[in-house]
């Protein structure tokens, strides 16, 4: 076949006529060719223009699109001397410099300079309120708590506490909420606001439970109840108690409820409505199984709590205490001016305000043993490391070891402040092992309201003298000095029907205790023969008295008397008789 050769010398494309009959220098098409410089040299040849050419291993930082969504390329420069080209690339996510290597076998495109252009997600997001996750809880008193499940936002609420639900069912409730858009999102600042609902419950039966007593005597008890949650609109909570005539075994609470054939049995109300509340009782039968049942009522009606049993004591009656309570009394002792020593030490026996002339408040805690022998009694000093465990209320009271409180007296002392001004405190001494917590009443200045104070007229009967100490310094009491001066007995100020203690030393012989060694009264005393009246008042409702063998309070050197009375019945100046029989 004969060969057809042209020559390109006038490079002039002609697309109109026949391909056969093209002129010499003439062609028809050319795609993809240069005539006038090859990228090999060759002036004057015609010649294919190297094209594209896909590249494998494409996954590179900065031109995959999960690394960099829509990168383009924008410009490149080719170094013939090292066979490679350099191109430019932006993107949504960042913008970078690569080198293309003709020479490498593999990886032939890498980055050389990355710069990140864009922001995190969260940070290109819009936050909108239903994204926070607002979701509101309102409880049966009305009050609202809100709640959201997206992290580092804050929701507050635009809509008021509602009223008590009182209806008997459930009510719907909605609830506005604002939320503030927090510094990570696009919409930063902006107050998102948005309604939620909630359902408020409906008001229920109380739940109420029977507590152990907190003290008996032959005919008398303390009865202890409280309730699981003290916002169910309580009007009226007590006691049940009873029991079976011809023998000793316990009532059914349809029993204490209803009572029948053989059973004695009495219904006790409280005047004040309390999540934790007790009730004195009095005229029971000594050495008698004793049941007795809590109860509240609302609205929706009245809860039975569980049935506990006690037995009351054996006659012929020596009063003990319990055994499982404190006995709290002021100290003697006090930092007076410009002396920085503690003068409380030990001095636990207590008497007068709990308020000293200084300002200062101190407690003297024990806990004496229901034989009516010290060596028996609970040790309190444990107090001493559980200071975190005080409370008060109203809140704010600061609660410190003071001097003294060892193992030797088995007692705390502990050093109270920061008291407002005219303001009545309850405080609230924690429970230790067989101790049941405490709250007593402390009164500050002369707070508003109406509350009693006995100041004890005592009156010994032949033979009996208030024990006076002087065991030199840490020990001494009643002694008529400036740090133990001669025993004022004080009860309060307390509120209406509540109660105060004091301790009361004896001794047979007005000689000056200096030993904590046992004293002869103490060897030969014997409770039975010792008996304490007040005039005009009934004792186990006006008042009670304990009798320890070796007084707690005085170190055992000494008998002694714990004296519980109620002001309000009492009276300003009752005179307490206390005789002993020899």
């Amino acid at each position: 076949m004969a060969e057809s050769k042209r020559t390109f010398q006038a490079a002039r494309m002609n697309k109109d006529i026949e391909e056969k009959i093209l002129k010499p220098g003439e062609y028809r098409d050319a795609l993809n060719v240069s005539v006038d410089f090859s990228e090999d040299g060759n002036i004057g040849a015609i010649e294919n223009l190297k094209g594209n050419e896909l590249l494998a291993g494409q996954d590179i930082l900065g031109l995959s699109s999960s690394s960099n969504p829509n990168a383009k390329v924008i410009g490149s420069i080719a170094h013939p001397e090292e066979e490679k080209i350099y191109f430019f690339v932006t993107g949504d996510k960042m913008d970078g410099i690569f080198e293309y290597d003709l020479t490498a076998s593999s990886n032939q495109t890498k980055p050389i300079v990355l710069d990140s252009t864009s922001k995190s997600e969260v940070e290109e997001t819009i936050l909108t309120f239903s994204q926070v996750g607002v979701s509101a809880t309102v409880a049966q008193d009305g009050s609202i708590s809100l709640a959201r499940t997206l992290a580092n936002t804050k929701v507050y609420s635009n809509t008021n506490d509602f009223s008590a639900n009182t209806t008997g069912s459930a009510i719907s409730r909605n609830v506005t909420a604002r939320v503030v858009v927090p510094n990570a999102y696009k919409n930063a600042g902006e107050i998102l606001i948005g309604t939620v609902t909630a359902s408020q419950p409906s008001i229920t039966a109380p739940g109420v439970v029977t507590q152990n007593i907190i003290k008996k005597s032959t005919t008398t008890a303390t009865l202890a109840g409280s309730l699981t949650n003290d916002s169910v609109n309580v009007t009226a909570q007590g006691f049940y108690y009873g029991f079976k005539t011809a023998s000793n075994t316990a009532l059914t609470i349809s029993e204490l409820v209803s009572g029948g054939t053989g059973i004695t049995r009495f219904t006790v109300t409280n005047s004040n409505v309390r999540n934790n509340f007790t009730k004195d009782i009095t005229g029971l039968t000594a050495n008698k199984l004793t049941s007795y049942a809590a109860f509240a009522t609302n609205s929706v009606g009245t809860t039975n709590a569980n049935v506990k049993t006690f037995t009351t004591n054996v006659a012929p009656p020596v009063n003990r205490i319990s055994g499982n309570e404190y006995v709290i009394v002021p100290a003697i002792g006090d930092v007076t001016a410009g002396n920085a020593t503690d003068e409380v030490v030990d001095r636990n026996i207590g008497y007068g305000s709990f308020f000293k002339a200084s300002g200062d408040c101190y407690l003297n805690i024990a806990a004496p043993s229901n034989d009516g022998l010290r060596a028996n009694a609970t040790g309190t000093t444990s107090l001493h490391t559980n200071i975190s465990g005080f409370s008060s209320s109203p809140s704010g009271l600061t609660f410190a070891k003071a001097h003294g409180g060892n193992s030797n007296t088995k007692s705390a002392a502990i050093y109270v402040s920061n008291f407002s001004a005219n303001t009545s405190y309850q405080i609230t001494i924690p429970a230790i092992t067989g101790i049941q917590a405490q709250t007593i009443r402390i009164n500050k200045g002369t707070p508003s309201g109406t509350y009693f104070t006995s100041t004890l007229n005592l009156s010994l009967g032949m033979g009996l003298f208030l024990a006076n100490a002087d065991i030199p310094a840490a020990y001494e009491y009643n002694h008529n000095t400036s740090i133990a001066p001669n025993a004022t007995y004080i009860l309060g100020p307390v509120l209406s029907g509540e109660k105060a203690k004091c301790v009361i030393p004896l001794n047979n012989t007005a000689a000056v205790i200096t030993s904590t060694g046992a004293g002869s009264f103490a060897s030969s005393f014997n409770a039975s023969n010792l008996s304490v009246t007040v005039v005009g008042k009934t004792e186990g409702v006006d008042f009670d008295y304990y009798v320890e063998d070796t007084s707690t309070g005085a170190l055992g050197t000494v008998p002694g008397i714990i004296f519980e009375g109620t002001p309000s019945l009492l009276g300003s100046t009752p005179t307490v008789n206390i005789t002993y029989t020899t």
